[in-house]
């Protein structure tokens, strides 16, 4: 139980982490303004975090200019918010430091108050407890020297919540009964509900159910007092989880039905899921497997249609366990399949949210040094304005200054888009190389490594042993042959294509070749037709022929079916060229696709077995042909299959 309490502890903190520094608006000239301009921001979503950013430094640029620091901090602490609610937590914690310093500009204490909160809470998610401990002590005195007392109970509240998180229960107590105190001093409700909550969690964290179980029932009350729904169902969670720790596992169950009937109601599908976790472990303790699991399947299917991801992972572990209880293996493995490519999707984005978030802030270091230029080109300008009297010398020296400024921003305009132009392509890489790393590399040993805790464990039968054995050697094929082109390309990448051409004899290499992948050739029962010459030979570099041919017959095997046909030849093209071609009976390649599976972003569907692929291989094919003097093109075949064709010089 305690396991689950902590959850729903961090799920309260984070939500609280959230908590907007955005909440008044005190009497300003630009107080309009500066509305309809925050109104623009919130407006924008998660999907378009550097549109965000990019109007929240035109606003910032024109308030400098203005040098209205009251403007700055407003928008400096809503984008910081922003950012922080979209996850991007690093961003956001340079825009709350940026507030804090025009809050303090301002000399307006209340609104650094809640900045220091803010980033106070965020160096309290990120685990930095000594500096999250310092911000909000800092928020805390000075909002009792200002008789700022909402500014102090979320400071209490907070510093309450790291303690838990600290795991000292008795010092977060102290806090919580301050807030009490204030609240009941100044006849106000500020953070009870919240309050409330992780008082609960602390006294059932110290095993103390009976008077967690109090709290939590005050808490509902409360909730239905204020009429807040969600507040409603998290508290009915509570109760719920600390009957399950007492053994009365049927007042339990009626809690979590509560909580689900009152999510539906009000249409609040994540609370719903999020609550009804917990039914099928009440159903697991009490060994009803086979009801547990169908429960889960059925909110495994709901949390799929939201994309909640955590809740998925959540309920996907589950399953494992249940079906392991139940010595269902099979079924095992499968679960444990879809959490590791659930988890390689999530770490997927992680990176992608990363690199984006990398980029803006790069985006973010430039807009600002070109901001502070232009700001100062501006006053220079204003200040030889009221020097210069003499009409003509002042007409000739500003189309003096502004032809400059203008082949000058032409000039930066240029860089500035082929250097975004390389960043695009760097990021496009480094966006593919993680994806293969983290996808198909990863989840080949992931399923690997439970396929082989599997057969360790003794429970497969010898049908079962070779169906595992026979998966795990083909997925360490594909594996191999993924790093292979991983290496091959990371070296092209870094250090270039380096060439030693000299003549070699193609039949040879051919042979060596198909001997390499006799046994894929034999378990599909393909027969390969090799009509290449021994008297031809070409000249180019021989471990880039070899590269070549080897990309090229791996994909002719992966897209032809059982007892299919390759043919590879070799004929005279264009006078001092000799083509080579590799012919399959397989799938054929999508017409529109003809001249985009050489590109780097291109993808590789599956085989006519499911085999894997990384789609680098054809762009280094590709690559390396035009580096030793070649083309590449791949063509459909009428009757059925494709035909992949280089060039390459005769020696």
């Amino acid at each position: 139980m305690l396991n689950l309490l902590f959850h729903y502890l961090k799920y309260l903190s984070c939500s609280f982490l959230l908590f907007s520094a955005i909440t008044t608006y005190a009497a300003n000239p630009d107080s309009v303004k500066i509305e309809n301009y925050l109104s623009k921001l919130d407006k924008i979503d998660a999907k378009n975090v550097d549109s965000l950013v990019q109007m929240a430094n035109q606003f910032s640029a024109e308030f400098l200019a203005e040098n209205n620091q009251y403007g700055l901090y407003k928008i400096k602490a809503d984008v910081g918010f922003l950012l922080s609610k979209y996850g991007f937590y690093q961003l956001s914690i340079k825009y709350y430091l940026e507030a804090l310093q025009h809050a303090e500009s301002v000399s307006n204490k209340t609104y650094t108050v809640k900045v220091l909160n803010a980033v106070g809470a965020y160096y309290g998610r990120k685990g930095d407890a000594e500096k999250s401990e310092t911000y909000l002590l800092k928020a805390a005195l000075l909002a009792d020297k200002i008789g700022y007392f909402e500014g102090l109970i979320s400071s209490y509240f907070k510093l309450g919540s790291l303690r838990i998180s600290q795991n000292k229960p008795k010092e977060s107590l102290v806090f919580y009964d301050k807030i009490d105190s204030l609240n009941k001093d100044l006849k106000t409700k500020y953070l009870v509900p919240d309050a409330l909550a992780n008082k609960g969690i602390i006294f059932a964290m110290s095993g103390n159910l009976d008077t967690a179980l109090h709290i939590f029932n005050e808490s509902y009350q409360y909730s239905i007092k204020t009429k807040n729904v969600i507040d409603q169902i998290l508290a009915l969670q509570n109760t719920g989880l600390v009957y399950k720790e007492k053994g009365d596992y049927k007042t339990a169950l009626s809690n979590f039905n509560k909580g689900v009937i009152l999510a539906e109601k009000h249409g609040l599908i994540e609370n719903k899921i999020k609550i009804a976790i917990n039914i099928p472990l009440l159903f697991f303790i009490q060994n009803n497997a086979d009801d547990a699991y169908k429960f889960a399947k059925q909110l495994l299917k709901d949390a799929e249609k939201i994309e909640l991801e955590s809740a998925q992972i959540e309920i996907q572990n589950m399953m494992i366990e249940i079906a392991k209880s139940q010595g269902n293996y099979k079924l095992a493995t499968q679960h444990l399949e879809a959490l590791s490519s659930l988890k390689s999707k999530l770490n997927k984005q992680d990176k992608n949210k990363a690199l984006a978030e990398a980029a803006i802030e790069l985006d973010l270091y430039k807009t600002q040094r070109e901001m502070k230029s232009t700001i100062d080109l501006l006053f220079e300008t204003k200040k030889q304005r009221n020097i210069i009297l003499a009409g003509l010398l002042l007409l000739v020296t500003l189309l003096i200054i502004s032809g400059f400024l203008l082949l000058r921003i032409k000039k930066l305009n240029e860089k500035l888009n082929k250097n975004k132009t390389k960043l695009i392509n760097s990021n496009n890489n480094k966006n593919k190389l993680f994806s293969i790393i983290g996808h198909d590399l990863r989840s080949a040993y992931s399923s690997t490594l439970g396929v082989l805790g599997l057969l360790k464990s003794g429970d497969l039968t010898k049908e079962e042993e070779g169906e595992y054995l026979d998966k795990v050697i083909n997925q360490s094929n594909a594996a191999l042959i993924t790093l292979d082109d991983l290496l091959m390309w990371g070296h092209a990448q870094i250090k270039g294509t380096h060439l030693e051409k000299k003549q070699i004899n193609p039949l040879n290499n051919f042979e060596k070749t198909i001997s390499f992948y006799h046994e894929q050739l034999k378990t599909k029962n393909i027969e390969l037709l090799n009509k290449v010459e021994p008297q031809i030979h070409v000249y180019m570099d021989e471990n880039h022929f070899l590269f070549i041919i080897r990309n090229l017959i791996a994909n002719a095997i992966k897209y032809t079916p059982n007892n299919g046909i390759i043919e590879i030849t070799a004929s005279l093209h264009q006078k001092d060229y000799i083509k080579f071609c590799v012919k399959d009976s397989g799938i054929g390649i999508d017409e529109d696709k003809l001249e985009t599976i050489f590109l780097p972003e291109s993808t590789s569907k599956k085989g006519t077995n499911n085999e894997q692929g990384t789609g680098l291989g054809l762009t280094l094919c590709k690559e390396f042909v035009e580096t030793n003097g070649g083309e590449i093109w791949a063509e459909n075949i009428i009757s059925g299959g494709c035909k992949i064709c280089f060039t390459s010089k005769k020696g």
